[in-house]
């Protein structure tokens, strides 16, 4: 008889033949030979045929699990009550003694994912009200009338990194949801601030904001969108866009506040500043002086000059894409 390892899985049809031929009277010993397993084998076979089901193996109790049902439970406890906590916090909270990656396995078994929190400004339910009502009142225009929009904004771009995003513990596909965002802070590091407004087939230059923004190009029947930023509600830049919209037969239209997402030249902000980063990594380097800040500003008008217009056509004609997903989310976060 050929030798036989030990720890041989065997198939159910192989344990029938062999319990059928034991109760038929047939010796082990001789099963043994005809079936080429070990004796032992076939003694473990028939010992355990009548348990099983459809002779298959019985389940291993395997190794134990390092997370009981009651560490489990105390878990979600605490990140329901903090979905901002950190993984070594945890541990301590729950008292365990396991690894991170041990709790982070779980987590992702139970559909819940560490991921860096999505940063977005703070909205309230007065605010996401207002932000669904422009959304209904724009949604269904056609093509042709984003052609017309132009979009403006102001943006400080900071000689350096921007915050620090969080770890959030949330539920896959929940990432928007109000309690797992992260709001954003002032920018507080030595800065400078830009305005600049774009369009379908065009965009004004990029305005370092020393004074008043004294130029942006607008035409007969074009939408000039500003966003609700304190900047842009002072009285002087309104009577200034009031007497530019005139001259010019363009509609002013109000964004809703804390609306980034309704506005595609925040888009175009977030990939200047991290073109300018890439370009000029020198720049995180300087000393905070005016020289630096004249520096900054030059990278930012190169950068901004090199933009593709064909990106800033697809960003515009995003509009209706955005507005549905403001409905879809009732004036609450979107993707955007």
């Amino acid at each position: 008889m050929a030798p036989v390892t030990s720890r041989v899985e065997y198939s159910p049809d192989k344990r029938t033949r062999i319990y059928m031929k034991y109760k038929m009277g047939i010796s082990q010993r001789r099963i043994a030979f005809e079936e080429r397993v070990s004796p032992g084998s076939v003694s473990g076979i028939i010992r355990r045929y009548p348990i099983q089901n459809n002779a298959s193996s019985c389940g291993r109790s395997g190794r134990p699990p390092k997370l009981s049902d009651r560490n489990k439970r105390a878990i979600f406890r605490v990140i329901r009550k903090d979905h901002f906590i950190k993984m070594q916090d945890l541990i301590v909270a729950v008292d365990l003694n396991v690894s991170k990656r041990t709790i982070l396995r779980w987590l992702k078994h139970e559909g819940i994912h560490h991921q860096r929190a999505l940063r977005r400004p703070l909205l309230t339910p007065t605010i996401a009200e207002k932000r669904l009502n422009f959304a209904r009142m724009y949604k269904d225009e056609p093509e042709s009338f984003w052609k017309h929009w132009i979009s403006s904004d102001e943006s400080t771009i900071a000689r350096g990194d921007g915050e620090k995003q969080e770890w959030v513990l949330c539920p896959k596909g929940q990432r928007l949801d109000i309690q797992y965002v992260q709001p954003k802070g002032k920018p507080s590091r030595h800065s400078q601030m830009f305005w600049g407004a774009i369009s379908f087939s065009s965009r004004s230059s990029l305005w370092p904001l020393h004074g008043d923004p004294t130029s942006a190009r607008g035409g007969s029947g074009s939408i000039f969108v500003q966003d609700n930023a304190p900047t842009h509600k002072a009285r002087i830049v309104q009577n200034w866009l009031r007497e530019w919209a005139e001259q010019n037969g363009v509609t002013l239209v109000d964004l809703p506040p804390y609306s980034p997402d309704l506005n595609p030249i925040e888009n175009i902000w977030k990939l200047l500043k991290e073109e300018i980063c890439k370009r000029f990594p020198e720049l995180s380097l300087l000393p905070q002086n005016n020289q630096s800040l004249n520096k900054l500003c030059e990278a930012a008008v190169e950068v901004w000059e090199d933009f593709h217009q064909d990106l800033i056509n697809k960003l515009v004609l995003s509009m209706p894409r955005r507005l549905q997903a403001v409905v879809d989310a009732n004036g609450w976060y979107t993707k955007y």
